[in-house]
């Protein structure tokens, strides 16, 4: 970890930007958060010394927003104008920790503001990018490498400075950028993170969009103020819940008093369903996530959710192609889901699971280049789904001989395994039992 560069912001109403290329890692690196190191001097007219209270160290937090991207034009924002206590929430769950610094009383938003004099404060704004405390032995599994960090851009921005009668920002405010990366052997990778999204609730039910759901919370008040006493929640065809409070399902659905304190939200807002450290990979759940006032308690359900995203085909392809060109490695490059490459859950892991793997990218020189199937781009042109000679001359052979034997089943499953290893496969939440997809087609004239 090392410091990359420092943004200032001038005053109120302002934003400062790294720009994309800017956020370098070293190659065998994998980033699994982007900790920004934020200075604040805090003067104090108030007539009393004292520290700022939570209360008001939300507050002065949501008068701070940050926009992340990444892709080509970068098309995705996991987290799309969102306040610092927004991210604050999102690092407690994915990461299992407090920000660094937020409570300290020697050196950070904890610290004593003497009356009469300016006092500097540090503390961490940590974005996260990949890790997840709840995942056990894989909480490294997810993460942004090399190539991918260079497509990042970070725009922070200070619309206000929300403090209490008698305390003032003095000068300029200053964040640190520096990513929190760790040694990881093998393959480089690639991640499509998590994307935050809010809305509001329509004629009793309030639905977050496709996609793996790894946390959902009701967003106007901490759990203990919760006014939802009957609710119902489902995911995709899946029903999680029905005629509970948000309450007993916390506790007795989700069993949620068993995590830890730093990473459990719901002292902020009313937690309706995550992942917890007891649940399987492939017990995550894909699909539309719908919360439901059978009996209508609260004006309006204000849903929000951290949700992995479906990426498409298009989206995939670009991204191996600009990952294999000039703004990449500039060679011959192929990306593999990481589900295939690392046999995640034993080679269990289910289909509609797939989307949300990372992609490993490797070039000519490694070993997995000619072991698996994947999506390949030639120095930097049109990527394509791409099956080894060896591999393919295998398959042919074990489909030919279940099609001989009529059992079709099993040569249609032969097409599925090897394409399941091109990212881009799986184009629809509830895997490959409802869609094709292009690869799935392209492999499968390769293969008849």
């Amino acid at each position: 970890m090392k410091k990359l560069s420092t943004l200032t912001l001038t005053g109120q109403g302002t934003q400062a930007l790294l720009e994309k290329g800017k956020l370098v890692i070293e190659k065998g690196r994998i980033m699994q958060a982007i900790r920004c190191l934020m200075t604040v001097s805090i003067a104090n007219a108030s007539g009393t010394s004292r520290a700022l209270s939570d209360t008001e160290k939300q507050t002065f937090l949501d008068g701070y927003s940050l926009k992340l991207s990444y892709g080509r034009n970068g098309r995705r924002k996991p987290l799309n104008m969102v306040t610092f206590t927004r991210v604050q929430k999102i690092a407690r769950f994915l990461l299992g920790s407090e920000w660094e610094g937020y409570a300290n009383s020697v050196y950070g938003l904890g610290k004593t503001l003497t009356n009469s004099a300016t006092t500097t404060v540090q503390f961490y704004v940590t974005i996260p990018t990949g890790r997840l405390w709840q995942l056990g032995v894989l909480r490294r599994l997810f993460g942004v490498g090399r190539t991918q960090a260079k497509t990042m851009q970070l725009e922070v921005f200070r619309k206000t400075d929300a403090l209490p009668s008698g305390f003032t920002v003095s000068g300029n405010v200053t964040l640190d950028i520096i990513p929190d990366d760790y040694s990881k052997k093998g393959p480089e990778q690639w991640t499509y993170l998590p994307e935050w999204h809010e809305l509001d609730e329509t004629d009793r039910k309030a639905r977050l969009p496709p996609g793996c759901v790894l946390l959902a919370v009701e967003r106007s008040t901490p759990l203990a103020s919760t006014t939802l006493t009957d609710i119902a929640v489902r995911i995709g065809q899946e029903e999680q819940y029905t005629n509970m409070s948000a309450v007993d399902a916390y506790t007795q659905f989700l069993d949620l008093p068993n995590v830890p304190a730093e990473a459990d939200i719901s002292d902020r807002e009313t937690v309706l369903y995550q992942v917890t450290s007891d649940m399987q990979l492939r017990d995550w759940l894909s699909g539309v996530f719908e919360v439901e006032q059978i009996t209508k308690t609260l004006g309006t359900t204000r849903l929000a959710g951290l949700i992995c995203p479906v990426p498409e085909d298009q989206e995939i392809r670009e991204d191996v192609q600009d990952a294999a060109g000039k703004n990449g490695r500039n060679k011959t490059l192929k990306a593999i889901n990481a589900a295939t490459v690392y046999s995640l859950e034993d080679g269990q892991l289910p289909h509609s699971l797939y989307p949300y793997m990372p992609m490993v990218l490797v070039d000519t020189d490694d070993k997995e280049f000619q072991r698996y199937p994947g999506m390949v781009s030639e120095d930097g042109r049109q990527a394509e789904p791409f099956v080894p000679d060896s591999v393919l001359g295998a398959a042919r052979g074990a489909y030919a001989a279940f099609y001989a034997n009529r059992e079709e089943k099993n040569a249609a499953d032969v097409v599925k395994q090897l394409a399941l290893a091109v990212p881009g496969c799986v184009q629809d939440v509830y895997g490959l039992s409802r869609a094709g997809s292009l690869v799935l087609t392209a492999v499968g004239r390769l293969v008849a």
